[in-house]
């Protein structure tokens, strides 16, 4: 389990979390709610994201193309994502 929620993280630690992520395939938990990650983050998420059973993006700043590139990811041969929550991660224009 990695609970990284409310740290205030972004895009530029989302690539070294997709590294980490590659040294440990057995992480499966992973909470990353009410950072400020947008959809450059979650395309760097999207190519690990297959080895979680569980995904929190929750609160951040990701719109629709960076949902839709994780759900993608979802769908890939050996996926074990089980639970992925989403709830309001776009901001819109400011």
């Amino acid at each position: 389990v990695l609970d990284l929620s409310a740290n205030m993280i972004g895009d530029t630690t989302m690539f070294e979390l997709e590294k980490a992520c590659l040294d440990h395939p057995k992480l499966r938990v992973v909470n990353l709610e009410g950072n400020l990650i947008t959809d450059q983050g979650s395309y760097s998420l999207s190519k690990v994201s297959r080895q979680f059973r569980s995904l929190n993006v929750s609160h951040n700043k990701i719109g629709a193309p960076g949902i839709a590139a994780l759900l993608a990811s979802s769908g890939e041969k050996n996926c074990r994502l089980e639970s992925f929550e989403f709830l309001r991660t776009w901001h819109g224009p400011q």
